[in-house]
């Protein structure tokens, strides 16, 4: 099951330190607030999207060699793009025609759409803030409120996905 609480949690709490450091001496507080909320919820996404691959293989292959080939696809993972991440890694664990149905099943509602916005959305965020060292930038963050509305809008449909699969 996708868990939505702790990283709830957590982007409400840097939302809160972040914004009583706008009120601090240091302009660099703010920045770092966003930055890691930016990373948390970049993190939570890697990880949901590893929970949603374990749960479509869940009783479907033998314990030994080819659990191994389910748990190296997923490790091998490194990113929440869409396309470029969790639809390979699910195209070599559930096969292409599975993923075309996920795909269409997603589009019907314009959750596909959205997910594929949000994502592209903290995508750039997220190089960015794993990438760039404050001190020599003028570059704005998303605030941490809007690392917390992005996951608000993607849960539900992580959510479903995961149904999807049970």
């Amino acid at each position: 099951m996708i868990v939505k609480a702790h990283i709830e949690k957590d982007l409400k709490r840097l939302n809160r330190l972040y914004t009583e450091s706008l009120t601090g001496a240091s302009s660099d507080v703010p920045i770092y607030y966003s930055k890691l909320a930016v990373l948390e919820l970049a993190g939570w996404l890697e990880e949901s999207f590893d929970l949603i691959a374990f749960r479509a293989m869940k009783g479907k292959v033998s314990p030994g060699k080819f659990q191994n080939l389910v748990d190296d696809a997923v490790k091998k993972n490194h990113g929440f793009n869409y396309d470029n991440n969790f639809l390979v890694m699910m195209a070599k664990l559930i096969g292409l025609t599975h993923c075309e149905k996920l795909d269409r099943h997603l589009d019907s509602d314009a959750s596909l759409s959205i997910l594929r916005s949000e994502l592209n959305a903290l995508q750039q965020q997220r190089r960015t803030a794993a990438h760039v060292n404050i001190a020599r930038t003028t570059l704005a963050f998303d605030a941490p409120s809007v690392s917390l509305a992005r996951m608000q809008k993607v849960y539900p449909i992580l959510r479903g996905i995961y149904r999807w699969f049970c």
